[in-house]
């Protein structure tokens, strides 16, 4: 394999890594040529260049094509000379370019642990599938692309996921939790879960909501007889940076509760996901309270019967009786999603239906009631 290939342009390199160069001074006028899109390059040495202009608009276009590049490519290069260029891009100026830059890493992420599986098709999104739920056990994974995902593309991932742009951590959330589903599950409780606990867990209220609390309560009062005719949240309440965390913890959550059930059983849903959505149904912030409700109905199809009789149920008819109405409107929402989830649980294994004279066995998919 030629420098040139792995190292198109001459680029800085130190110890195989790429060195960011200083940017391009944006005051500067800009040149017809710095506007133009060499076509001779190759895809990979287009990406390489562009993604690192000084021109936002060439650089969301190239970042919109890492994962075809990934894809053409293969694991080698992708490694070698694709995830030096994330770190830049993951604390881009541009919010449209990080959300965009989410939604690249888990097909970068697939052909970095999978790039060598005669049997892997970047093409299908249901690798999983092929495999008849064997769940790893025929899996053959690239050791150095696993490494290099557990580490620094779950960094960025965790970088990601705390964006203050609501949908850059919508597209990275969606990214980690179905990356779960390729992790080996030994790792799951170690790599994954800890990002969403500690965004739910380890920051402190904000006391701007405090006070948007208690005067949104009052108008929710005042609304209350015509619920039918609820109006939006009023615009100037704001949610602290802390609560919005928490609101996107509580989604990702729910969407890892409601993952394959041999990536994340039953028993680890009541060990680490109940407590902590059970902790945000308590939290000050209305918009966390009602955000928590809605993640319980996933939170109850992934867990153990005993879980949820003895925790899930109890909180979600509290939080019935809420004092903001926008919760309990969350409540009744979630009837049905609720009502749905009761259903399948005896159906999920390893849900210990048996103690509640249930039948057992069935589905092991709980991704297919996900949303």
């Amino acid at each position: 394999m030629s420098d040139n290939m792995i190292n198109p342009d001459g680029i800085s390199m130190e110890n195989g890594q790429i060195v960011n160069e200083a940017a391009p001074d944006p005051n500067a006028a800009l040149r017809f040529e710095d506007l133009t899109i060499d076509d001779e390059l190759s895809l990979l040495d287009r990406v390489v260049r562009y993604v690192r202009s000084g021109i936002a608009l060439q650089r969301l276009v190239h970042v919109k094509m890492i994962a075809e590049t990934a894809k053409t490519v293969g694991s080698e290069l992708t490694v070698n000379t694709l995830i030096p260029l994330l770190p830049p891009l993951v604390v881009d100026t541009e919010s449209i370019i990080r959300q965009h830059l989410a939604t690249q890493i888990l097909p970068v992420s697939l052909i970095c642990m999978f790039g060598h599986d005669p049997d892997f098709n970047p093409k299908e999104e249901t690798h999983r599938s092929k495999y008849k739920h064997k769940h790893n056990t025929n899996i053959k994974y690239e050791e150095r692309g696993y490494k290099i995902v557990t580490s620094i593309i779950l960094n960025h991932i965790n970088t990601l996921i705390t964006d203050a742009d609501m949908d850059v951590r919508k597209a990275a959330s969606d990214a980690l939790a179905t990356l779960a589903l390729y992790i080996k599950p030994e790792d799951v409780s170690s790599m994954i879960l800890p990002i969403p606990l500690r965004m739910a867990i380890d920051t402190k209220p904000s006391s701007t909501n405090k006070d948007n609390n208690s005067k949104e309560k009052d108008k929710d009062d005042k609304n209350n007889a015509k619920n039918s005719n609820s109006k939006p949240l009023n615009s100037k309440t704001k949610t602290g940076p802390a609560d919005e965390l928490r609101i996107t913890a509580s989604n990702l959550l729910a969407d890892l509760a409601s993952v394959d059930s041999s990536q994340i059983t039953p028993a680890m849903v009541a060990k680490f996901i109940t407590p902590t959505i059970l902790n945000l149904c308590k939290n000050p912030a209305f918009r966390v309270r009602r955000a928590a409700v809605q993640a319980i109905p996933r939170v109850v199809h992934g867990t153990l019967v005993d879980d949820v009789h003895r925790h899930l149920l109890p909180c979600f008819e509290s939080l019935a009786e809420d004092e903001m109405y926008r919760v309990r409107k969350s409540v009744g929402e979630c009837l049905v999603d609720m009502s749905r989830s009761l259903m399948l649980l005896p159906y999920c294994p390893d849900a210990n239906v048996a103690a509640f004279g249930g039948g057992g066995g069935g589905r092991k998919d709980k991704g297919s009631q996900r949303k």
